[in-house]
C-alpha cells in the first residue's frame, strides 16, 4: 500500500503539469474559440529562456519573473501577428497556424538554446517530508497545491468578474461584446497574454520534474488536451482534477508495469490517447446538430482537370531532369515524389472530406513496417509487398476512423495526434518490433532480376516511384470526379445536408480514411525500399505535424498542391538544392513554420490553387484583349451571369388562388380516406431542461400539402429534425408501412422522406449541377435513372442556365430554388420544406407557391414550414400550429384563420393579423 501511495505522490508532478497547461488551453479557448496546440511549445521555450537566464547570473526567482513576462510578450506577438488576421479564417487555417507556431518555437529553441536535454533549476524546495510513513517530495506537493489554487482563482475570475464574463462571451459572439462597448481586440490580446503566461509558468514549474527537451516537453500537449476535452474546454476544476488523476495513473503504470512488450513508455503514451477516444466517442455525434458552427469555408478542392499534353510534358521534364542530375539529387527527387503520395492522402482525407489528420506520417511508418514484414519476413517479391503494405495500413486507417466518426474538426486533429503518439510509443518505440537503433530491413527491389535498388540505381528507382505517383494522381483525380468524390465533398461542406440527401456520412468517412491510409502506406513502403534499412525517427508524431503544414502550404485540397508539397518536403528536391549548407536541416522546421503561418494568414488555399487562379486571370485578360482588338467583336456586351433570365413557367397561366380553387373543385386536394404516408405520434425532443417539442402528433396523407406554422421558437424546425432523424427524439414515426424512428437520416432519405433547410445548406464547392447529382448518387444510381434529369429540374424551378454556377454566385431566391431542386432530385415521396420563402419578395413567393402546387400533380406530398402566412394559408390543404413545442391547433386554413388562440400566439392582435386571419367560419381543432 505504501508503494501505491508513493507512486501516486510521484505522479502529482506530471499531473500538475497536465493541469497547468490545460488551464491555459481552456482560458484561450473560452475567449477566442481557438485550440492552441502551441501551448506546451510556449511552456518549453519559456523554460529554456529561464534556464538561460539562470546560467547568466540571475536568481531563480528573478529569472522566473522575467521569463513569465517574456511569455506574455510572446503571446501578444502571436495574437497580433498570427491570430488576429485569422479571426474570420476557416477552422483549418487557425489549426495549422498554431501548428506552424509549434514548429517555429521548436526550431527557435533549438537554435538559441541547443537541442540537448537541459537541467532546470527548481523554484520549489526539493527536500522530502515524512508523512503517514511515506517520504514525499515537497516540490510535488507544492506544485499540486499551486495547480488547485490556480484552478480556484481562474474559476472565480471566469464566473465572478466582468473581464471573465467578457472572456466567456467573446467566444460566443465577438460582435456582441463590441455592441456592449468593449474592444474585441483588447479582450483577445489579454487572453493570449494571460494564457501564454500560464503556459510559461507551467513550463518553469514542471520541467525540473519532467525534464526539459524540445520534443518531449512539446508532447505534453497530448495529455493536457485529453483532460481539457474531458472538461469540455470549460471547467478549470474538472481539467485540474483530471490532470492530477491522469498523472497518478501514469505513475502507477510506471511502478507496476512489468511486461517487456508493450513497454512502460508505450503504455504511458497510450493512456491519454485512450482517454481522448473515450471522451470523443461518448460526447461526439455522428451528425452535427444545428448549433454546430463551422467558421469559414474549407480549403479549395478544385476539379482535377489538366490537358494531357501538359501532363505529358511535365512527366518528360521530370524524367529528363532526373537523368542528368547526380545520384544524391536523384534520391532527393525520389523522396519528393514519395512525399507527394503522402500529401495526396491528405488531399483525400482533409481536402475532400474535411477530416483533419495529424497522423499521416505515422501511417507511412506503419506502411514501411508492414513492407518489411512482407518482403523480408515472408520473402514476397517486389512490388507485391508495396500493395500489401498499403492494404494493411488501410485497415489500420479504418480502425482509427471508427472512433473518429463521432468527432470532426479540431477534435479529430486531437484524436489523430494522440494516435500518432500512441503508435510511435507502442510500435515504433518497441525494439522487438522495429529493431531498435538498427531499424528494419527491406530487401533490394528487383523485377525479373532487374535491379531497382534505390542506392545503387537511383535513377531506376526514381522512375519506379514516378510511375507509382502517376497512378496515385490518376486515382485521386478520378475520385474527385466520381460519384464517391462528390459525396465526399458534400460531407465536407455540410454533413447535415449530405445526410438529408441520403449520403451515408459514416461510410463515406470510413472510405476516405481507408483510401488515405492506403496511400500513406504505399508511400511508407516505397521509403523502405529506397533506403533498405530504415529507423522510425522520421515517422515521429512531430513529423506528421510538419508534413501537414507542408501540405497546407502546397494546397491541401489540390492534387497540384500535393506535388508542390513533395517538392517542399524534408529531404526533397528543394532542400537538396541547399545540401551544401550544413545547417539546412537546422532551419528546415523554422522555414516550414514561417511558411505555414504566412500561408494561413495570406493565402489559405495554398500555393497551387493561388497560382492556378492567377494563371486563369492572366489568360482571361489576354483573351479578352485579343477579342477586343478583333474588328466587329462584341466582347464585353454579353449580359452578366446574374442578368441571365430564368424561365417564367411559374408565372404563366393561372394565379395561385385560381390554381388552388381548380384543384379543390377537381377533388384532388387530399385523399383523406387513404392510409397515411407519414404518421408521427407523441414526438418529444429535449435539449437539457428545455423541451423543444412536446408530444406532437402529425399525420400526412398522400397528395396533401400540410402547413406547419408557429412563432419563433415554437419547435417547427426541431420537429422536422426529429422526423428526419437529425436529433434524438421519443415517440413513434411511421413512413409508409415501416417504422423509421431507429433509422439514421440517410436511410430515411433513401425511403423518400426528404427535406430542405432553412439556410438552404447547399454544397458550396460544388456547382449547382453537381449539387443535384449528389442525391442520385446517394442511391447508387446513374443520373438518368432518377425521376428527373438535372436539366428538367432546373427548368422546373426556373434555374435554366445556372447549372455551372456555384451557390455563392446565386441570389438568395435562386439558392432557395436550388435547394428545392436538390431535394426533388432525390425522388421524394414526402418533402419537408423549411422556410423556402424566407427572403423572397411577394412576387417570388407567389411563384414559389405555383411551383409547389405543380409538385402535387407529380405525386409529391409536402409539409411546408414558413412565416409567410399568405403563402401557407393560400396553398395548404391543412394547417398545423405549434406553440412552445406543443400542438396548439390544426385544421383547414379557414378554420385556423379565425382561431383567437392562433392569432394571439402567432402574430398577436395587430390590424394586419386581424385582416389576414379574419375570414372563414369553421372551428379549428384545438389540442
Amino acid at each position: 500500500m505504501d508503494q501505491v501511495a508513493l507512486f501516486a505522490i510521484l505522479g502529482l508532478g506530471a499531473g500538475a503539469a497536465y493541469a497547468l497547461i490545460a488551464q491555459g488551453l481552456i482560458l484561450v479557448h473560452r475567449a477566442s474559440g481557438v485550440v492552441n496546440f502551441a501551448q506546451s511549445a510556449v511552456a518549453m521555450i519559456t523554460a529554456c529562456f529561464y534556464v538561460w537566464l539562470t546560467d547568466h547570473g540571475l536568481s531563480t526567482v528573478s529569472a522566473a519573473i522575467v521569463a513569465v513576462l517574456a511569455a506574455g510578450v510572446l503571446g501578444a506577438v502571436i495574437q497580433r501577428l498570427v491570430m488576429r488576421p485569422l479571426v474570420r479564417a476557416p477552422l483549418l487555417a487557425k489549426l495549422v497556424a498554431t501548428l506552424g507556431i509549434v514548429l517555429l518555437l521548436q526550431a527557435g529553441a533549438g537554435m538559441l538554446f541547443g537541442y540537448d536535454a537541459q537541467s532546470v533549476p527548481s523554484l520549489l524546495p526539493t527536500s522530502t517530508v515524512h508523512l503517514f510513513g511515506i517520504d514525499m517530495g515537497r516540490d510535488r506537493i507544492i506544485l499540486c497545491a499551486i495547480a488547485l489554487v490556480l484552478a480556484a482563482a481562474l474559476s472565480w475570475f471566469a464566473h465572478r468578474t466582468t473581464l471573465g464574463s467578457l472572456f466567456r462571451a467573446a467566444s460566443d459572439s465577438e460582435e456582441g461584446i463590441a455592441i456592449l462597448g468593449y474592444s474585441q481586440n483588447t479582450v483577445a490580446l489579454t487572453t493570449w497574454v494571460v494564457g501564454s503566461m500560464l503556459a510559461g509558468f507551467a513550463g518553469i514549474m514542471v520541467t525540473p520534474i519532467t525534464s526539459l527537451n524540445a520534443t518531449t516537453t512539446i508532447l505534453l500537449i497530448i495529455p493536457a488536451l485529453a483532460v481539457t476535452l474531458l472538461a469540455g474546454f470549460r471547467s478549470f476544476w474538472t481539467a485540474t482534477i483530471a490532470g492530477l488523476v491522469l498523472g497518478i495513473a501514469l505513475s502507477e503504470i510506471a511502478g507496476y508495469w512489468n511486461i517487456a512488450s508493450p513497454s512502460i513508455d508505450g503504455m504511458q503514451q497510450a493512456v491519454p490517447f485512450l482517454l481522448i477516444i473515450a471522451v470523443m466517442v461518448v460526447r461526439g455525434r455522428v451528425i452535427p446538430g444545428r448549433a454546430t458552427i463551422t467558421l469559414g469555408r474549407p480549403p479549395l478542392a478544385p476539379p482535377a482537370r489538366a490537358h494531357p499534353v501538359v501532363l505529358a510534358a511535365v512527366v518528360v521534364a521530370v524524367v529528363a531532369m532526373t537523368s542528368v542530375v547526380s545520384n544524391s539529387y536523384q534520391t532527393a527527387i525520389s523522396v519528393g515524389l514519395i512525399s507527394a503520395i503522402i500529401a495526396l492522402s491528405l488531399v483525400v482525407l482533409t481536402g475532400y472530406v474535411g477530416q483533419i489528420s495529424l497522423a499521416q506520417m505515422t501511417f507511412a511508418g506503419l506502411g514501411a513496417w508492414f513492407c518489411s514484414q512482407f518482403a523480408a519476413g515472408m520473402g514476397i517479391p517486389f512490388p507485391f509487398p508495396v500493395i500489401l503494405a498499403g492494404l494493411a495500413t488501410g485497415v489500420c486507417g479504418l480502425l482509427l476512423g471508427l472512433p473518429a466518426l463521432r468527432v470532426r474538426g479540431v477534435s479529430l486533429a486531437v484524436v489523430t495526434l494522440g494516435a500518432a503518439v500512441a503508435v510511435s510509443s507502442l510500435i515504433f518505440g518497441d525494439a522487438k518490433l522495429t529493431g531498435g537503433l538498427s531499424g528494419i530491413h527491406v530487401p533490394s527491389p528487383e523485377i525479373f532480376r532487374y535491379s531497382l535498388d534505390g542506392i545503387t540505381h537511383p535513377f531506376r528507382y526514381t522512375m519506379t516511384v514516378l510511375v507509382v505517383l502517376i497512378l496515385c494522381v490518376a486515382g485521386v483525380a478520378w475520385l474527385r470526379r466520381s460519384r464517391l468524390g462528390l459525396m465526399m465533398l458534400a460531407v465536407r461542406d455540410n454533413e447535415r445536408a449530405a445526410a438529408a440527401e441520403a449520403v451515408n456520412t459514416v461510410r463515406t468517412k470510413l472510405i476516405a480514411f481507408g483510401i488515405a491510409s492506403f496511400l500513406a502506406g504505399i508511400a511508407g513502403a516505397l521509403f523502405g525500399y529506397l533506403y533498405g534499412h530504415l529507423s522510425f525517427d522520421s515517422f515521429a508524431p512531430l513529423a506528421s505535424v510538419t508534413f501537414v503544414t507542408t501540405a497546407y502550404i502546397g494546397g491541401i485540397g489540390s492534387i497540384a498542391g500535393a506535388v508542390v508539397a513533395g517538392l517542399l518536403s524534408a529531404g526533397g528536391p528543394l532542400f537538396a538544392l541547399f545540401s551544401s549548407s550544413a545547417s539546412v536541416d537546422r532551419y528546415q522546421a523554422l522555414i516550414a513554420g514561417v511558411g505555414v503561418v504566412l500561408t494561413a494568414v495570406l493565402n489559405p488555399d495554398g500555393i497551387a490553387p493561388e497560382f492556378n487562379r492567377n494563371y486563369k486571370a492572366v489568360l482571361a485578360r489576354w483573351r479578352l484583349g485579343r477579342q477586343a482588338g478583333t474588328p466587329g467583336s462584341d466582347a464585353g456586351l454579353a449580359p452578366a451571369a446574374d442578368q441571365v433570365t430564368t424561365g417564367d413557367s411559374g408565372r404563366a397561366g393561372l394565379s395561385v388562388a385560381e390554381r388552388v380553387a381548380q384543384r379543390r373543385r377537381g377533388g384532388d386536394s387530399v385523399r383523406r380516406n387513404g392510409p397515411p404516408l407519414l404518421e408521427a405520434r407523441d414526438i418529444r425532443v429535449t435539449f437539457g431542461s428545455v423541451r423543444a417539442v412536446d408530444g406532437v402528433d402529425l399525420t400526412v396523407r398522400p397528395g396533401s400539402l400540410i402547413g406547419l406554422i408557429g412563432p419563433n421558437g415554437a419547435g417547427k424546425t426541431t420537429l422536422i429534425d426529429a422526423l428526419c432523424g437529425f436529433v434524438p427524439s421519443t415517440g413513434t414515426v411511421r413512413f409508409g408501412d415501416e417504422s423509421v424512428e431507429d433509422r439514421p437520416p440517410h436511410a430515411r432519405a433513401r425511403m423518400g422522406l426528404r427535406r430542405t433547410f432553412q439556410n438552404t445548406e447547399l454544397f458550396e464547392d460544388l456547382t449547382i449541377r453537381e449539387n443535384l447529382v449528389v442525391p442520385a448518387h446517394a442511391h447508387g444510381e446513374a443520373g438518368e435513372a432518377s425521376q428527373f434529369s438535372v436539366g428538367e429540374l432546373l427548368r422546373l424551378v426556373g434555374l435554366e442556365g445556372k447549372s455551372d454556377c456555384y451557390p455563392r454566385e446565386l441570389s438568395n431566391g435562386e439558392t432557395k430554388l436550388a435547394g428545392l431542386a436538390r431535394a426533388l432530385r432525390g425522388r421524394p415521396r414526402l418533402l419537408l420544406l423549411d422556410e423556402p420563402a424566407a427572403g423572397l419578395d411577394s412576387a417570388e413567393s407567389q411563384e414559389l407557391g405555383l411551383r409547389l402546387l405543380s409538385l402535387l400533380d407529380l405525386g409529391i406530398s409536402m409539409v411546408l414550414v414558413d412565416h409567410d402566412l399568405e403563402l401557407v394559408m393560400g396553398i395548404c390543404d391543412e394547417v398545423v400550429v405549434l406553440d412552445r413545442g406543443g400542438l396548439l391547433a390544426s385544421g383547414p386554413p379557414d378554420a385556423v384563420r379565425c382561431d383567437p388562440a392562433v392569432r394571439t400566439a402567432y402574430i398577436g392582435v395587430t390590424d394586419d393579423g386581424a385582416e389576414l386571419l379574419s375570414s372563414g367560419e369553421p372551428e379549428a381543432t384545438r389540442s
